[in-house]
């Protein structure tokens, strides 16, 4: 049994192949669209409602949602924040976004280049996808216009668009609370933070028993999930029986489906967390290898639309196991190439102004 808080702070942890399998998931799940195979008959959304990618999607909000709060929170600073987000997340979007544009879009457009080149959607598409803050553009010119998913070209950055803007909420709660005194900074920030929590929790529930669109209730609560694990882990208990517990109620929520919404939602992040932290030995090996979650889930949906443009017909294993190697290829020289300098030189960043 441990204490979550004496597991934080160190690198020493699965969240690097937490985040990969997730990536990975997204993959499987979307395979399924990509091939023109119904979606629903997949089996984990048959058996809960909830599809491999979306379980995926929402480990990787509750992982950022804890590890982001510890780095704002270990640093103090909003300036290093800040600066450490960028370089996690643009400059590995600005390439994969470069290449779709003007390599990926330069070979399989059905325009002429000159036509297409000179579309001012493409720039549109480089400047949205790449700031993530306008919306998200999904089509290029005549791109995959004959594919299952038609003009889809990267489906996968619609959920990067909530991310950054959880990031300025939580960075925003935190400079707004640095004005109050010292010595009550912290519980309030704690208050603050518990409230939207809280408010993403009951907002989400109310929208999915109503039957309204909860995606972006979703993403919030777990997100914030993630935050209010980081900000308790001196109270959070991490023990087999709790996890043995937790697996078992999602297992027998599986036959009835509302009440596996309400227990997935409350220990899904326990789940996570558990599994982060908790088991060790071997597994702990992958750590030496790299963190290929990011690349993996930015390149996956341009490489699937690719594989079905050529390979006309694919199976639905073809086009795991061919994207899968490719969207890994890709991924591989993105962490090293990019992303790996990228957090090198966040990390020598110590004492900002």
């Amino acid at each position: 049994m441990k204490i979550l808080a004496d597991c934080v702070g160190g690198r020493d942890n699965n969240f690097n192949l937490i985040r990969f399998v997730a990536a990975v998931a997204v993959l499987v799940t979307h395979s399924y669209a990509v091939v023109g195979i119904d979606p629903s008959g997949e089996p984990m959304r048959h058996l809960t409602g909830k599809s491999f990618g979306g379980m995926a999607v929402d480990a990787f909000f509750i992982t950022s949602g804890f590890l982001v709060t510890g780095s704002l929170l270990s640093r103090k600073s909003a300036i290093h924040f800040l600066f450490a987000r960028l370089l996690r997340i643009y400059p590995a979007l600005a390439v994969v976004n470069l290449l779709t544009v003007f390599v990926l879009g330069v070979w399989f457009t059905t325009f002429s280049w000159s036509e297409y080149l000179g579309n001012p959607l493409i720039y549109e598409y480089l400047i949205k996808n790449t700031t993530l803050w306008f919306g998200i553009s999904f089509s290029l010119p005549g791109l995959f216009e004959n594919n299952v998913i038609k003009g889809g070209v990267n489906g996968s950055l619609w959920t990067m668009y909530y991310e950054v803007r959880m990031y300025a909420i939580l960075l925003l709660t935190w400079v707004a609370l640095t004005l109050l005194k010292q010595n009550s900074r912290e519980k309030k920030a704690g208050v603050a933070l518990v409230l939207i929590a809280v408010a993403a929790f009951a907002t989400h529930m109310f929208n999915y028993y109503s039957g309204l669109d909860e995606t972006a209730s979703r993403f919030y609560f777990m997100f914030f999930s993630g935050v209010l694990y980081y900000l308790f882990r001196d109270r959070v208990v991490l023990s087999g029986f709790l996890f043995k517990a937790a697996l078992g109620l999602l297992v027998v929520g599986v036959f009835f489906k509302p009440a596996f919404f309400l227990s997935y939602h409350l220990l899904f992040p326990y789940f996570i967390l558990y599994l982060a932290y908790v088991p060790g030995g071997r597994i702990r090996l992958y750590n030496n290898i790299g963190d290929y979650s990011y690349g993996f889930y930015i390149y996956a949906f341009p490489v699937q639309q690719m594989v079905a443009t050529l390979i006309p017909g694919v199976s639905l294993a073809g086009m795991i196991s061919v994207a899968s190697l490719v969207t890994l290829s890709f991924a591989i020289l993105s962490w090293h190439l990019l992303e790996r300098p990228a957090l090198s030189l966040s990390s020598r960043w110590k004492n900002p102004p």
